[in-house]
């Protein structure tokens, strides 16, 4: 490209600017006044604005070129291949933060995400499940007594594995029936699950395995009414 000459009639000279030499544009420039030049002047960005327009530009370009944006990220991974990893480390409460978000505002794409991965890989889950449930017995008892609550459409507030061990030491340990005491105690319903009965605390009390398995669908009331019966008939 060959280099410009000064507009200025006659001379020869290497433009410097405005399309005039050097010579020729310090006798222009002496023509103007301070504040016309000013305003003839670019204005001078701060550095926030300067970053803002960048970041408005870096926006626009991945908008209108996504599969060379994804082909400049993957080349960039793979020469950093430890840099998502640290930085994850070095800000783990935000990136948390920022994948709850993410996952609360894309469940869908979530669930069929892992629908797909369980499909492909329902040992390894069942080996995890199972060894989860080896090594939690009580959260895992729960968690099956909570689906079973589920399956029956019963509420399910506040009983947690805590909350059971709590009911426990409320009732000493015993039969909220026949008050056995030193036997392997179940959860038991009031109120059957069966006939609308929830699954919480106000409904839930210890029960020896015969007195569960003797009071079935009944309510407390009606389980009671009939052991006096059978008590009053012996």
């Amino acid at each position: 490209m060959a280099d410009r000459t000064c507009t200025e009639g006659g001379c020869e000279r290497k433009a410097v600017a405005r399309g005039l030499c050097n010579k020729h544009w310090k006798q222009w420039r002496v023509t103007i006044s301070d504040d016309e030049w000013t305003a003839m002047r670019p204005q001078v960005m701060t550095p926030e604005e300067r970053a803002a327009r960048h970041r408005e530009h870096t926006a626009r370009y991945v908008k209108a070129n996504p599969e060379k944006q994804a082909e400049l990220m993957a080349k960039w991974r793979e020469a950093n291949p430890d840099y998502q990893r640290e930085y994850r480390a070095k800000n783990i409460d935000r990136e948390r933060a920022n994948d709850r978000a993410w996952k609360r505002a894309n469940r869908a794409k979530v669930n069929a995400t892992f629908t797909r991965w369980a499909e492909k890989n329902r040992e390894k889950l069942s080996q995890k499940a199972m060894a989860y449930q080896k090594a939690n017995p009580d959260k895992a008892r729960e968690i099956r007594r909570r689906r079973r609550a589920r399956k029956a459409n019963a509420p399910v507030v506040d009983l947690t594995a805590a909350v059971w061990r709590d009911i426990l030491d409320e009732h000493n340990h015993c039969c909220y029936y026949c008050g056995a005491a030193g036997v392997r105690l179940e959860q038991e319903h009031k109120i059957p699950l069966v006939r609308g009965g929830s699954h919480t605390r106000a409904n839930v009390v210890p029960s020896c395995g015969p007195c569960n398995r003797r009071k079935w669908t009944m309510t407390e009331e009606e389980f009671r009414e009939r052991v006096r019966n059978r008590d009053g008939a012996g």
